[in-house]
Order: structure tokens, then sequence, then C-alpha cells
């Protein structure tokens, strides 16, 4: 779907916000703002009578792109009458791969924390698939189609991704500082060009995961993100104990580097359910002053969309020109 189809269909959905004229921060130290309508559910109330569980391929409506699906995941004792956080989580490339290898990785232990998941199927089968405007489109989409039939907490949304899904973790929590709770980038290639802006992330939790040894993108994208966002005054945990990870404090962002680590840092089990073990509480125990706000995000997408797209991708994999 081209870019400018899916801005109109973001005008259409009324997700431009019209009279929006400063962006939150992820953090604020004022009175929290009322629920946004997003959020407020249907007159009537939420349903209980609601699928949970693994729901698989789940259409987005009102978009005529067959690629526009997502799996979701809902605890087993979800009920309307609690607020649950929810975490979208970006599946790597080939873009044409979809999610379905890593809903294995993160559904059960989401579930166990009594998370709502969402794991969306990517737009075009290409690379970087994730960092273009397009993609922040999409995942409003579907968080006001989600949050239609279920109670989602608004201060509790947060994004991850691994590979190219940790690069548009890194773009889209940049971007969308509006939406997030926290980002949480495995594997990913942080500062494509036009590069996200940095001032996203000043208040943004990051919990970062890069195995040493990757052979896909390598650990120097990650590199790059520390000593940038240092410079930033963002105060950074390198985290090369994870056995000690009950000390981690009041850090903004953790940085994790996983020795001798290929590109899936998540595997074997024994080693990526330890990871993520450590990396999600982390992300979860964090929450937003004010509810996310859609329509200011959709207004910065369309100002990052403003931007010319051109890059070249370079790894292993080869190289990729927009």
């Amino acid at each position: 779907m081209c870019r400018i189809s899916f801005f109109v269909f973001l005008l259409c959905a009324g997700l431009v916000a019209q009279a929006q004229t400063t962006a939150p921060t992820t953090q604020s130290s004022t009175k929290p703002a009322a629920l946004p309508a997003h959020f407020a559910g249907p007159a009537e109330g939420f349903s209980p009578d609601v699928k949970t569980g693994a729901i698989n391929k789940v259409r987005l409506e009102g978009v005529k792109n067959d690629a526009a699906w997502y799996h979701l995941a809902v605890p087993k004792e979800y009920t309307p009458k609690t607020a649950y956080p929810l975490m979208i989580v970006l599946h790597g490339g080939p873009a044409g791969n979809g999610p379905d290898d890593i809903v294995s990785f993160f559904r059960g232990g989401l579930l166990r924390h009594g998370v709502i998941s969402v794991y969306p199927n990517a737009l075009e089968a290409k690379l970087l698939a994730w960092n273009y405007p397009e993609s922040g489109a999409y995942m409003l989409a579907i968080i006001k189609q989600v949050a239609r039939t279920y109670r989602i907490d608004a201060r509790r949304i947060y994004v991850v991704g691994v590979s190219m899904g940790g690069g548009g973790a890194w773009s889209l929590g940049a971007v969308m500082p509006e939406v997030w709770a926290g980002v949480g980038p495995i594997s990913g290639w942080y500062k494509p060009t036009p590069a996200p802006p940095v001032d996203g992330l000043r208040k943004m939790p990051i919990y970062c995961l890069h195995g040493e040894k990757d052979e896909a993108v390598t650990v120097e994208r990650s590199r790059l993100a520390v000593k940038e966002l240092t410079k930033a005054g963002i105060k950074v945990l390198e985290l090369k104990e994870p056995e000690k990870y009950t000390q981690i404090g009041d850090e903004q962002f953790v940085y994790r580097e996983v020795p001798d680590a290929p590109h899936n840092v998540l595997v074997p089990w024994s080693r990526g359910g330890k990871e993520l073990g450590i990396m999600l509480p982390w992300l979860l125990a964090h929450k937003r002053d004010q509810p996310a706000d859609l329509d200011a995000a959709a207004k910065s997408l369309a100002e990052w969309g403003k931007a010319k797209f051109e890059w070249k991708y370079e790894s292993l994999l080869g190289t990729y020109d927009k």
C-alpha cells in the first residue's frame, strides 16, 4: 500500500488531530488527563463475551490491503472490569515471512503477565518495512481496533521488535512518543535515514537487547544508540550480569549486549527465555503519566512523512536500496 493511500486512511479514520498543537512527552508531572475517546469503549460498555487466548489473523477493518492483519493474544482471565496493558511486537525480515515465528517467543510470557499482545504482519515485503510513516499509521489503526473490543490501559502501551522489527521499535518509538510507555528494540538497526528524532526518546523507557556476534545487523548499531542517547543526557545502564537484574534502579535506558550471541539472540530458548524474563517485566513496570494520545501521534507521523526516505541497508543480507 502506498504512503499516500495510508495517510488518506488516517484522515478517514479520524486519527489526524484537528486541534492538537503540541505533543506531550512520554512522562509528565501534570495531572493525568481524562481517558481519550479511543479507549473509552462502546457507549453500552465493554462486553465480557469476547474471544480470549490466541486469536490468529485478525483483519484490520476498513483497509483494502490483504497484508493488513495481525495475530492477537488475550489473557484467558480477561474481564472488562480491568484495563490491560497492550504490547505490540514487530517481526523481523524478510518482511514477507510474517509474524508467526515471533509469536512463539513472546505470547506465552506476555499472557502470564496479564498482557494483551498484538503481532502485526508487515504491510510490504521489503527490508526496513517498519521504518516508514505508514507503518506508524498502521499501528495506530490496530490500537484503535483492539481498544474498541478490549479495555486497554492507555498509560501502558509498549512496542518491541526483533531485527527489522527492532529497527521499527527504535523509529516508531522516537517518532510517536505520545503513545508508548516503553520500547524494546532487539537486534535492531538504530538510526536509518532520515533519522528518527532523538528528542522523542529523551523521556522514553528503553530496553535494548543485542547479540555481540550479530552477523546480520552489527552490534555497532545498538552501540551507536548508547553513544548518542548518552550524549543527549539519557542515563544508560549497561547490564553485563543479568542474574543481578534485581539491582536495576531508575535507569531510563537499559542496554544488554549478550556475549557471543548471534543475530537471533533469543535462540536457544534457554538464553532467550532468560533474557526476555528480564526485559519484559522491566518494560511493563513503566507507565505513562498521561494516556496515549493517538491524535498527536498521527500528527507527528504526518510531519515525519514529509522527510525524504532514501537509504542503503548493508549487512550480510546484502545491500538494499529504496
